[in-house]
């Protein structure tokens, strides 16, 4: 995962994204680098093609792009936003939509405006809204599902990312209280929280692998 997460980081094209969004919030722009490497390993976990890692890695990667048009300080304000505030950090998905345009990879556009939506108070569309597009070919119906599970899969790396590690805001939660929040706010499938509890959590007999230590340097 590590080799595979090593190739996608330096591609030109995703540099220049990771850049800009390093330069206008380094926080947000670790984040991506952590549920980037969560999503391939859970992306493993459930026996993914190789185009399929590739989407979730980049994905990871580019999901927050979008908070380039967010200011800084909304994204590291140390107290609690007011709705004004709420509803500009909502628009970040759309955005990131809108600003991966140019990238040619439609499955990571839909990924990154979806990883907000397996949640009890999902942004930016609904349930019901996902389903408005026409679905009238076996093949459309299959690549739909498929896209969902993808997204599930970066919407949990991103949920768990928030929840474990250090941000401007607050303190690390610890492992009874993100597994409390991910059962309570995560709508995905259940098995994807096991997974991603248990790959981070899991006892490890020397030292702590990478992506740990992404979290334990924080």
């Amino acid at each position: 995962s590590k080799k595979l997460f090593g190739k996608l980081f330096q591609e030109d094209r995703i540099r220049q994204y990771l850049d800009a969004l390093r330069m206008h919030h380094a926080e947000s722009y670790g984040h991506s680098v952590r549920v980037s490497l969560l999503s391939i390993d859970l992306g493993y976990d459930n026996d993914l093609t190789e185009d399929e890692l590739k989407a979730v890695g980049y994905s990871g990667l580019l999901h927050d792009v979008g908070k380039v048009y967010v200011p800084e300080e909304i994204l590291s304000s140390q107290s609690s936003l007011g709705p004004q505030e709420l509803e500009i950090i909502k628009r970040h998905p759309r955005l990131g939509f809108v600003e991966l345009r140019d990238l040619g990879y439609e499955t990571v556009q839909q990924i990154a405006v979806a990883h907000h939506e397996y949640k009890l108070d999902p942004y930016p569309r609904s349930g019901k809204d996902r389903r408005k597009t026409s679905r009238n070919t076996p093949e459309r119906r299959s690549h739909d599902n498929r896209v969902a599970e993808l997204s599930q899969i970066v919407a949990v790396a991103d949920m768990f990312d928030a929840l474990a590690s250090r941000r401007s805001y607050k303190e690390p939660f610890s492992r009874e209280a993100v597994q409390s929040v991910l059962n309570t706010q995560f709508t995905g499938d259940s098995k994807y929280i096991e997974q991603v509890l248990r790959r981070y959590y899991a006892p490890r007999p020397n030292k702590p692998q990478p992506l740990r230590m992404l979290f334990l340097m924080q």
